[in-house]
């Protein structure tokens, strides 16, 4: 198990050590380039909803998932997420997301904001931990802040260890974009 954690944590280092590069692409730009930009790296192309696409891949051999997010509008990319495999065991999930706290601590330095909460009954500890995160009964994250980006790292209700790296202009334009789209509509 630590030797998957431990190769995740190198292939996903090349996401973190550029902070706005995910295998020297960035979350910015147009949808249907970045998309042809992943495909031309090995990714598969899964299917693309209204404003976000699916892809998989390998590095290193080993699996992950990601979903570019774009804006409604102009299909400008302002997210990307990455998701490892799904994990079965608590410890193994939280040791992932440990692995990569410090990934992302070593880069950025402490983060701006960290949770770690189980909302009663359900407690870190009790055995129960996984049904708890399945039922968001549990919220354990870090995310870094900045000028015109955030990252965030959690542990998803769908049993994965999760990195986001936000575009903050590329959200504004989604929510103008949306807004604009709620206000030709109502």
């Amino acid at each position: 198990m630590k030797i998957i954690v431990l190769i995740f944590a190198i292939c996903i280092k090349s996401f973190v050590c550029y902070s706005q590069e995910f295998l020297g692409i960035k979350p910015s730009g147009n949808k249907d380039y970045t998309i042809k930009q992943f495909v031309e790296k090995g990714f598969k192309f899964e299917y693309s909803l209204e404003n976000a696409s699916f892809l998989n891949g390998k590095i290193n051999g080993n699996d992950f998932d990601l979903i570019i997010f774009n804006t409604p509008k102009s299909k400008q990319v302002y997210k990307f997420l990455v998701s490892l495999p799904k994990l079965s065991s608590f410890y193994s999930l939280k040791t992932q997301f440990d692995v990569y706290k410090v990934i992302l601590i070593e880069k950025y330095g402490k983060p701006s904001d960290i949770r770690n909460h189980f909302f009663s009954p359900s407690e870190e500890g009790d055995g129960n931990e996984l049904v708890a995160l399945k039922s968001d009964r549990a919220f354990i994250a870090a995310y870094w802040y900045f000028p015109n980006s955030e990252i965030e790292l959690k542990l998803s209700p769908t049993l994965e260890t999760q990195i986001s790296y936000q575009n903050n202009a590329g959200y504004k334009l989604k929510e103008k974009e949306s807004n604009e789209i709620n206000n030709e509509t109502f």
